[in-house]
């Protein structure tokens, strides 16, 4: 109520509280409330009030002790329940001797109503709900501007019109066209689906086309983002954009991953592919650290778009354990690839490609951690899944049994090796060009079992062909030439030819220092081989320096005890040749104890070892340890 001529009213009655202002609290605006200015809005506000009621069975708002500040509070801060919800809410009234005078229930409510709790809640939901809580807005402006807008909010939502309580978007406006229209529509539908089906039933005819048909749909949008952003990308080879100066690939690819970073944010799916093919490329390229910080920022996006569970996810996982892996970090390596392993296991089961790929590299990584078995495990796995999948002359098989290799040849088993890697590089060159990596690994494992059999002639030769290779695919720099050059250096060690191993060596260890840092497992790897080079040539001093920095980092870094052992059998090797026995004797001793617990006494270095303790204690003259020894050697 308002008060339209206050001089008819003695001053006492004036209203100059919340409790003595002319209204019923229950059904009062939130300006009544306050003794501000009333206008039609508030006619419209206690309309939506008394709408609410007839709803829900309840008001907005329950006042309980209906005191001024209670009816403040409640009225002009406390926001109202939705009516689809409200209806959940059961409601008892009370007399003053505590007896339930009525009780309003989701089920007494839906009898009043002649329907279903469900259904009911469904009608509520979307325009009445906003309906009724547009006429309940706090502030006055925000309501219907009249009765007569509120009324007509109500006649097209009845009529199954759009209402302006809603937000006009195009799938309301066409959910309303169909709930006016269901016949129509229903018709059309039919029509549509028949059509579909005809056509449906024409394309099945053809798998191939089937195929090709579906894998388009799905890539159609990703592959016209793609192309977009590579047109852009390769803009900067425009003579206008580069204005004349030589552009690298490598400009190209840095700014190809600064875009991606900076203007695929609205296309998260297609940035988080484009983040993991870039960050593949850099570590190609050698460039781990940079490939790292791209991959983490797509499994980061990966993870926030698509979910934990996702193929995009597991691809990222396995690119970062690869990443892991090349920086000496094998630990994070397996644990990334396990998480990829059982992400791929959940979503195509145990038989399927990228299964056994994440198969193969997690026994790579196991091996690494000196994990043998389980890592055998695995290449047998992924052996028999592509065996199944693709047939024993598969280039799958191949790159399988260029690892499997390796188990082979950790366990003593050469021939075996050797065997493996013959058939894995005759499967390769039926299918790849000599410049292809998964053949040049494969050459790469041969020519190193074939050194460790004393097959020179044979091994020596195909690491040279390696090294022309890799020098014409990457150029002067790149881990994996510093890998062959490694390589080469330690047959022709083996082989005799000491000079040349020794330029070839101090070029592997340089190259190793300045891609890879001093720290790294591939870095003192070359520091040692040197050192076991400069032994032979007698150079003991600068032997002893290199194998003792090889030793101590080592021993900070993350390590196995089998590499620490190995470190100690080089430099109590280069001890002995200086006749410093008691010296030698310690870290040949302790070599030696880890060697035969972990890997038996046939094992090749512990037969080393042994040797040089034979010789160590025979220079030293003590007979009775020279036999314990030799004893050692005698045993099965």
């Amino acid at each position: 109520a308002k008060i339209l001529k206050p001089d008819f009213f003695p001053e006492t009655i004036v209203p100059t509280a919340a409790y003595s202002r002319l209204m019923t609290p229950a059904y009062a605006s939130p300006e009544q409330v306050r003794g501000q200015t009333i206008t039609t809005a508030s006619d419209v506000y206690s309309l939506g009030v008394i709408l609410y009621q007839l709803l829900t069975g309840h008001r907005p708002y329950e006042l309980k002790n209906g005191s001024p500040q209670e009816i403040e509070r409640v009225i002009c801060h406390a926001e109202p329940t939705r009516p689809s919800v409200a209806i959940d809410r059961p409601l008892t009234t009370q007399n003053e001797q505590g007896d339930i005078t009525a009780a309003i229930t989701p089920e007494t409510l839906s009898k009043t109503h002649d329907s279903d709790l469900g259904k009911l809640r469904k009608t509520l939901r979307g325009d009445l709900d906003n309906i009724v809580l547009m006429a309940l807005k706090k502030e006055p402006n925000r309501r219907y501007a009249s009765v007569e807008q509120f009324s007509e909010d109500l006649r097209r939502h009845l009529e199954g019109l759009p209402v302006i309580a809603r937000k006009d978007t195009l799938g309301y406006r066409v959910g309303k066209f169909i709930t006016r229209n269901k016949p129509a529509v229903a018709a059309t539908t039919v029509i549509v689906l028949l059509v579909i089906g005809f056509l449906i039933t024409t394309l099945v005819q053809s798998a191939r086309i089937k195929r090709e048909r579906d894998r388009a749909t799905l890539e159609q949008s990703k592959a016209e983002k793609v192309s977009s952003f590579l047109v852009d990308l390769f803009k900067v080879s425009d003579p206008s954009e580069s204005r004349g100066n030589t552009v690298t690939a490598r400009e190209i690819l840095d700014k190809g991953a600064d875009k991606v970073v900076n203007e695929l944010q609205d296309q998260p799916e297609v940035q988080a592919n484009l983040m993991n093919t870039i960050g593949g490329v850099y570590e190609r390229l050698g460039l781990f650290d940079r490939s790292e910080q791209l991959l983490n920022q797509a499994l980061q996006r990966g993870r926030q778009v698509l979910g934990n569970e996702h193929a995009e996810v597991a691809r990222t996982l396995d690119a970062l354990a690869s990443i892991n892996y090349e920086k000496g970090d094998y630990t994070m390596a397996v644990a990334r690839e396990r998480e990829a392993l059982a992400i791929r296991r959940k979503l195509y089961g145990n038989v399927h490609k990228e299964v056994g790929d994440s198969l193969h590299n997690l026994g790579i990584y196991l091996l690494y951690l000196a994990q043998r078995e389980e890592a055998g495990k695995c290449w047998d796995e992924s052996l028999a899944i592509n065996r199944k999948l693709f047939g024993n002359d598969s280039l799958e098989v191949a790159e399988d049994l260029v690892s499997y290799s390796s188990y082979l040849s950790e366990k003593n088993d050469n021939d075996g090796a050797e065997a493996a890697l013959r058939d894995s590089v005759r499967i390769l060159r039926q299918h790849r060009a000599p410049e292809n990596l998964d053949l040049m690994t494969a050459l790469n494992n041969l020519a190193i079992v074939l050194g460790r059999k004393k097959n020179y002639p044979d091994a020596v030769p195909i690491h040279r062909e390696l090294l022309n290779t890799k020098r014409r695919i990457y150029g002067a720099e790149h881990p994996d030439i510093a890998l062959t050059l490694n390589n080469l250096g330690n047959v022709l060690r083996l082989k005799g030819d000491l000079a040349e191993a020794d330029s070839i060596l101090r070029e592997a260890l340089a190259m190793r220092r300045k891609l890879l840092g001093a720290n790294h497992p591939n870095t003192v790897l070359a520091a040692y081989n040197l050192g076991k080079l400069l032994v032979a040539k007698n150079s003991l001093t600068e032997a002893e320096t290199l194998l003792r920095t090889a030793l101590e980092t080592t021993q900070k870094i993350e390590h196995k005890d089998e590499d620490v052992a190995y470190y100690k059998h080089g430099l109590g090797e280069c001890l002995l040749a200086q006749k410093r026995f008691p010296e030698a004797e310690i870290f040949l001793t302790e070599s030696f104890q880890v060697y035969q617990s972990k890997r038996g006494v046939k094992y090749r270095r512990t037969a080393d070892v042994l040797d040089m303790l034979i010789s160590l204690y025979e220079q030293w003259e003590k007979p009775q340890k020279v036999e314990e020894y030799k004893q050692w050697k005698a045993k099965d």
